[in-house]
């Protein structure tokens, strides 16, 4: 293979890493969290609830979420931690 050959090809792999993270146009992709808050909100509209009081129950879902994945990170901690010594 030619080195200019090597070198595009090169350049097309390192361009496939940011696949996982964008789509084609460049948009972000939504995690899973964004699309049912999304709905959340959209439900409420249509319902005729108070969105503001939605966005706070979002919020709430929010911080109980990343408080759990932070207590699970912290027990794996200690598990390895106390295995060690």
């Amino acid at each position: 293979m030619p080195r200019t050959g090597f070198r595009r090809a090169i350049r097309k792999r390192k361009n496939r890493s940011s696949r996982n993270s964008r789509r084609k146009g460049g948009k972000p992709v939504k995690t899973q969290e964004q699309l049912d808050a999304e709905m959340m909100l959209y439900q409420a509209e249509k319902e005729g609830k108070d969105k503001e009081q939605v966005k706070l129950e979002i919020e709430k879902m929010k911080r109980e979420r990343e408080k759990a994945k932070l207590d699970e990170e912290m027990d794996e901690y200690f598990k390895k931690r106390d295995t060690d010594n």
